[in-house]
């Protein structure tokens, strides 16, 4: 039997009144297809899981990721990293976003630029 791509879902999490907010405009974004999956910012992520074909869940290890991002070219190498059984196969890769961390460094980033702007 041939080994078909993993699914990929994107997820997010959260306690504050903001993750309405946040899941409308990621799904806005993967909508409009400007949401970049090929490289998802470190500071952003919870986790990446991933579940195999026998039912079996794994995480990637945040130090795999943690410099650069997790760059969606690179999962094969992720996947490599975890120790599968001979005839299991990842079946799905969760990505699962911090809502709250992300906010924080959104509203943080657009206060900075907001500030440049006012500066003048």
């Amino acid at each position: 039997m041939s080994k078909s791509a993993p699914r990929v879902v994107l997820l997010g999490k959260g306690k504050s009144d903001h993750t309405d907010e946040m899941s409308t405009l990621i799904s806005q974004l993967a909508e409009t297809d400007n949401l970049n999956t090929e490289n998802i910012p470190a500071q952003f992520l919870a986790g990446v899981f991933i579940t195999t074909t026998s039912g079996k869940k794994y995480q990637i290890d945040p130090q795999l990721y943690n410099d650069i991002g997790l760059n969606y070219s690179k999962v094969e190498d992720y996947l490599k990293t975890l120790k599968f059984d001979a005839d299991d196969n990842a079946d799905l890769i969760e990505v699962v976003i911090d809502f709250d961390k992300t906010k924080k460094i959104l509203s943080s980033n657009v206060k900075s630029l907001t500030d440049i702007f006012e500066a003048d």
